[in-house]
């Protein structure tokens, strides 16, 4: 949990902050990439890997999946 103090989530461990399933933010995600919905959303993406920045989920009232 050493990437939660430099303010960074995975995807799992967004999903469990959120109270979601991994299915539903792995969703909502794709939709952020293609810039579609949840544009708030601060991602960080290298090889394999998705970081969320913690502050963006806070300042999100909610996340759209469709």
């Amino acid at each position: 949990m050493a990437e939660i103090s430099k303010g960074w989530l995975n995807t799992t461990q967004a999903a469990h902050y959120l109270g979601v399933s991994k299915r539903s933010l792995m969703t909502a995600l794709e939709l952020r990439k293609r810039n579609i919905k949840n544009l708030d959303l601060v991602l960080k993406c290298y090889g394999n890997r998705t970081l969320i920045k913690i502050s963006s989920l806070d300042k999100i009232e909610n996340i759209e999946t469709k």
